[in-house]
């Protein structure tokens, strides 16, 4: 795999709208045949869950907002806003 297709893959994979998409998917061996109601793939789960949902792509994305607000922000705000709260609102957890 050069690193053209290696992106590619990361990008499928790490994208949470892509659950579940085995037509797009590189990991789709075509198999219909499965018993026990397996994917395409030969998995019971998939692909794109496994790698988590895009969990690990939005927590960086939010860690990297997070760096930005922080190198502007006022001593006033740092001081009222915690990560915690931060990350919680981003996720839609408040």
């Amino acid at each position: 795999m050069d690193q053209k297709e290696l992106d590619a893959y990361k990008a499928f994979m790490y994208d949470p709208k892509n659950s579940h998409n085995c037509k797009e998917c590189t990991m789709n061996e075509g198999f219909s045949a499965w018993p026990e109601s397996r994917l395409p793939c030969g998995q019971f789960h998939c692909w794109v869950d496994v790698h988590g949902k895009g969990k690990i792509r939005k927590n960086i994305e939010i860690v990297d907002e997070w760096l930005k607000w922080y190198s502007t922000a006022t001593d006033d705000e740092k001081y009222h806003t915690n990560f915690d709260h931060f990350y919680a609102e981003r996720m839609g957890l408040c």
